[in-house]
């Protein structure tokens, strides 16, 4: 169960957007809480992430001293008008351990992708799975340079643990992106690290090439995607089945599946 903690009054689903309040230097800042269900403890994760006129909440860069010294309050800016802030309690992991510390300092790991998060986003899942290879292949350059410390463990598996469950990312994350190569508008609407507004009714949606819109990519559009979408999303060949709120609220749970698919490259 989710509750208030100290002035924090508003609850939020990670990767809800969210808005920003101007601070005595006219910048736009936003706090954020995230609660360790662990141990208790409050940890305040910097968050932010937005581009353009979107605001979407992603878990990054807190330093690695935060995670070990208690209560802190991180305050992150934007250039956007907004109103109020919020706070959002996850239940999350954070490494304390001094290997942990030491590994991710020698791979060059950005602490914020160190959270463990209890359900990521689509994107926040793919943006730690991306960083966890290069974190790989740099090991494997080290090792191959005999430039590796000798008393700290050359395994995969540590490295891995910096940013998944063990069992979550083999069973899950890895079996999956590791499928979305051949789905190239897919791998473009996960490197594009915020989602876009509905804009299916706007002329000039097509025209930006920064931006996929979800409806075309999914062949639905959601609040938020998670990997069990992109699971049954790769299992239909590149389209999502979705209950219609017209045919639940007439007809009962009858199923629509999506026109739009997506075929692989060859």
């Amino acid at each position: 169960d989710w509750s208030a903690q100290s002035r924090y009054k508003v609850l939020s689903e990670l990767d809800d957007a969210f808005t920003w309040q101007k601070d005595d230097n006219d910048n736009h800042v936003t706090h954020v809480l995230a609660k360790d269900d662990n141990d208790n403890h409050v940890t305040h994760v910097l968050a932010t992430s937005f581009e353009d006129s979107d605001l979407y909440l992603t878990p990054v860069l807190p330093s690695l001293s935060a995670f070990k010294s208690g209560h802190r309050s991180v305050s992150t800016s934007s250039c956007h008008d907004t109103q109020s802030s919020v706070s959002v309690p996850v239940a999350l992991t954070s490494h304390n351990s001094s290997e942990d510390a030491r590994l991710a300092e020698l791979l060059k790991v950005e602490p914020g992708l160190m959270v463990h998060i209890k359900k990521p986003g689509l994107r926040i899942a793919y943006a730690k799975y991306m960083d966890y290879l290069r974190a790989l292949a740099l090991l494997e350059s080290k090792i191959a340079n005999s430039t590796w410390p000798k008393d700290l463990t050359a395994k995969h598996t540590p490295v891995v643990s910096l940013y998944f469950g063990k069992s979550t990312f083999h069973k899950g994350y890895k079996a999956a992106f590791e499928k979305i190569a051949n789905y190239p508008e897919m791998v473009k609407w996960l490197e594009h690290n915020i989602d876009t507004k509905d804009n299916s009714d706007n002329d000039n949606s097509d025209d930006d090439d920064d931006k996929v819109d979800d409806v075309k990519v999914w062949g639905v559009k959601k609040a938020q995607y998670y990997l069990s979408d992109l699971q049954e999303w790769l299992e239909n060949e590149g389209h999502l089945v979705v209950e219609e709120e017209s045919q639940k609220k007439g007809k009962g749970k009858a199923k629509a599946v999506s026109k739009q698919s997506h075929k692989k490259t060859k």
